[in-house]
């Protein structure tokens, strides 16, 4: 690609729920990672997803980061040069910042 356009759309999550808070990091090679809040399928509580996308274009399965009693407040996302990436939010049922760390 000559970094100008960008390539066809993609879904990354699932379609039941209200999906919210995106955000995107690139590491160096040009993988990246996708982190969002969305509802468990089942018990209608808050969960934290993340996705991975190889640089060629292929998705990882989703993962789900964390389980909450409350919707998460703050959520951010840093992806280091060398794929490190970390994940953090403010957990108001627990009045708690937590975070996530990979890969």
């Amino acid at each position: 690609a000559n970094g100008t356009t960008l390539g066809r759309t993609q879904t990354l999550s699932g379609t039941t729920n209200d999906v919210f808070g995106g955000h995107v990091g690139v590491e160096g090679d040009g993988d990246a990672l996708f982190l969002w809040e969305d509802k468990h399928p089942t018990l209608g509580k808050p969960v934290i997803q993340s996705r991975a996308m190889t640089a060629a274009g292929a998705l990882r399965p989703v993962s789900t980061v964390a389980q909450l009693e409350s919707e998460a407040q703050g959520l951010e996302l840093a992806v280091a040069g060398d794929g490190d990436a970390t994940a953090a939010w403010l957990n108001s049922s627990v009045k708690r910042i937590q975070a996530a760390f990979g890969p």
